[in-house]
């Protein structure tokens, strides 16, 4: 009866936290870590945790996001408990650690060509040139300062007195 038994593995997520955070875990609900924008999502949203005989463990991970979360792993045979059998081994955990990468600020050009009028003495342009500003990645990048570095590539050697830049975040 043994050896005619088809086995499987049981995997689901025990505790998490999300965003990534070293203090440690608390219980969470399996569901919230696949819900679509979810506030504790870390899996692709419709995906599975799967795992084969041979012990390969695999999941889709939501893009731009970080955390820890204990894994629980059962052993199950379809023996049954009748007579009472033992169907499904102790459970094992691990851990697995998404950890946090500083995703790259993002913009996108307003005008890739400006035009001002030449004046009889020094002035100062201003024009909007950026819009849709972006930290980039999650939350957690929310602590970070944004600063524009321009650099004249060519042009008529001292037609700028100074290069400086202003940015306002909302």
């Amino acid at each position: 009866l043994e050896g005619r038994q088809v086995l499987h593995w049981r995997v689901r997520p025990s505790a998490a936290t999300i965003p990534f955070n070293p203090r440690g875990m608390v219980p969470v609900n399996p569901a919230a870590l696949f819900e679509d924008g979810g506030a504790q999502q870390l899996f692709e949203a419709g995906s599975t945790i799967s795992m084969t005989l041979d012990g390969n463990l695999s999941f889709s991970l939501a893009p731009q996001r970080n955390g820890m979360v204990r894994l629980e792993l059962v052993l199950v045979d379809d023996g049954g408990t009748l007579n009472g059998g033992i169907d499904a081994s102790e459970p094992a955990y691990i851990t697995l650690e998404v950890l946090p990468v500083n995703q790259a600020p993002t913009f996108e050009l307003e005008a890739d060509v400006l035009e001002a009028a030449e004046q009889a003495s020094a002035w100062r342009f201003s024009a909007k040139v950026a819009d849709f500003v972006s930290l980039g990645g999650w939350d957690e990048e929310a602590s970070q300062t944004l600063t524009f570095t321009v650099e004249v590539l060519d042009g008529v050697p001292g037609l700028f007195v100074h290069q400086e830049v202003e940015l306002t975040m909302p």
